[in-house]
């Protein structure tokens, strides 16, 4: 691991038994450090601190306070207290915070010094130059944490890395930049990452953007190593990163999986150009990108041609290819239901006309069935019914129908009611599908309650797609008992 970024797992911990499980597991994945966030212990937990030791691995103690996005105290006073505890411990490094922590008269011989500012979206580059240009003496690692979107870390942060980074600092970001800096750690110079715990824990790891210690490990180590994402907005619920990870590590791939946050026309088209210039291998696109997906990709599928949609890009010698395994996912799935007797075939409804919805008029009507495509916007329908295929659904000739797909946004959030809706399309012999998966809006759910029809979130169908798209970027599919446990991992019981 010579010249590789040293890796600090954070323990989201919130007592000193969860602790010791935690820095095991840490340890286990090949972390180097574990930081212990003592912010997040209650007062009657910080007291046990000294049970942390001895150590297999040595660990940084870290009271952030809430000011700077953790759960501490602010008051200098009650800081020093805590620091002064700490000292007497032996820990490899305390966190001081260099907006309310003093470095002076620090003792040689004990813990070294992190000292570390968290900036507010606010802060200008100049303030963070400034502050990695006069950071204390005393320090052995000094930490700038800036807020960042895609856009403003490309375009303003990237670049003066070479400058920033050395083997006492480092600058990580948060929010949809959060995973840029830890992936690409070691071409640009950072000497430290901090790190979550690995794939397949039971906590969610203190900050978003922290990816499993044991995916960076076997991204940094390998001859050719693969950064792969989910692009789209919002992706912060996405399951992809999970499901991902455990193909990775059954696979033991030198990749990492990831969810990045792309806003706007122009951060998606400077994502594409890094990945021409071969930062990423392929990516999971979501909503609201497909469209544009298909539209830049030098080579593209039939299905993707068909559609007009893409939502699997993979980049090669600056080329980008394109795949649309929605359809394929569905495919499966349906396949799956007519064997089991719950779908004959014949008829078939999708709701929508975005890209989720083009991808399953295509598998549907490819698969021999007549369908019919229900929207409120009578043109958009009647363009996916001449581009992809079915027929625009008849308002006056509601019927239940066997198998009905929903592919619109409804349930994601605030969308509004389903229109039309689903009365009467749906009766007791039905079987839903639907796309989104997590529902915060249950109205879908609901439907199918009251007329007696069988519902399936998409949990499913986001396995199957990905488990085509890990095909894609790998030469072979995960092993069928590791889809299980992918299943297993995202809640699917259906």
């Amino acid at each position: 691991m010579t010249g590789l970024p040293r890796l600090i797992v954070t323990l989201p911990a919130r007592s000193l038994a969860e602790a010791h499980r935690q820095r095991a597991a840490a340890h286990a994945a090949g972390a180097d450090l574990a930081e212990v966030r003592f912010d997040r212990w209650p007062e009657s937990e910080r007291s046990k601190a000294a049970g942390l030791f001895p150590t297999p691995l040595p660990l940084v103690a870290t009271l952030r306070s809430s000011a700077e996005g953790g759960e501490g105290p602010v008051d200098r006073a009650q800081r020093r207290g805590w620091i002064d505890q700490m000292r007497a411990l032996p820990f490899a490094m305390i966190d001081l915070e260099l907006e309310r922590d003093s470095v002076e008269g620090w003792p040689p011989g004990g813990p070294g010094v992190l000292g570390s500012r968290h900036f507010s979206e606010r802060s200008s580059v100049d303030a963070i130059e400034t502050f990695l240009g006069h950071a204390p003496a005393g320090c052995a690692l000094v930490k700038a944490v800036v807020p960042s979107t895609v856009g403003r870390f490309v375009r303003d942060l990237l670049p003066r890395y070479p400058s920033w980074v050395g083997v006492r600092s480092i600058v990580l970001t948060t929010g949809p930049s959060g995973p840029l800096a830890r992936l690409w750690a070691p071409e640009l110079g950072q000497p430290v990452v901090f790190a979550a715990l690995p794939d397949g824990a039971s906590t969610p790891p203190v900050d978003p953007a922290q990816i499993p210690a044991d995916q960076l490990r076997r991204l940094w180590a390998g001859a050719r190593p693969r950064c792969l994402a989910v692009v789209g907005s919002p992706v912060a619920h996405s399951l992809s990163p999970a499901i991902h990870g455990v193909w990775l590590a059954d696979e033991g791939r030198a990749g990492a999986f990831v969810a990045i946050d792309v806003t706007t026309r122009t951060e998606f088209e400077q994502m594409l150009d890094l990945g021409r210039a071969g930062k990423w291998w392929g990516w999971s696109v979501t909503h609201p990108w497909k469209g544009l997906a298909a539209a830049v990709a030098d080579e593209k599928t039939d299905a993707v041609l068909r559609t007009r949609v893409a939502n699997t890009l993979t980049f090669r010698r600056g080329q980008i290819f394109a795949d649309l395994t929605d359809a394929s996912a569905l495919a499966r799935r349906t396949t799956e239901l007519s064997s089991e007797g719950r779908w004959d075939r014949r008829e078939a409804l999708v709701v929508g006309t975005g890209g989720a919805a083009r991808a399953a008029v295509l598998a549907l009507a490819t698969g021999g069935s007549e369908v019919r495509i229900l929207g409120r916007d009578g043109d958009a329908v009647d363009r996916v019914a001449s581009e992809v295929g079915g027929v625009a659904a008849d308002e006056r000739d509601r019927h239940a129908v066997g198998l009905v797909v929903h592919g619109t946004t409804v349930g994601r959030g605030d969308s509004g009611p389903l229109e039309p809706g689903l009365d009467g399309w749906i009766g007791p012999g039905s079987t839903v599908l639907d796309f989104v998966y997590a529902a915060r809006d249950p109205q879908i759910p609901s439907a199918c309650d009251r007329a007696g029809a069988r519902y399936e979130d998409g949990r499913r169908l986001l396995v199957y797609q990905a488990a085509d798209a890990h095909r894609i970027w790998w030469g072979s599919p995960p092993r069928a008992a590791a889809i299980r446990d992918a299943l297993g991992r995202v809640g699917c019981t259906a």
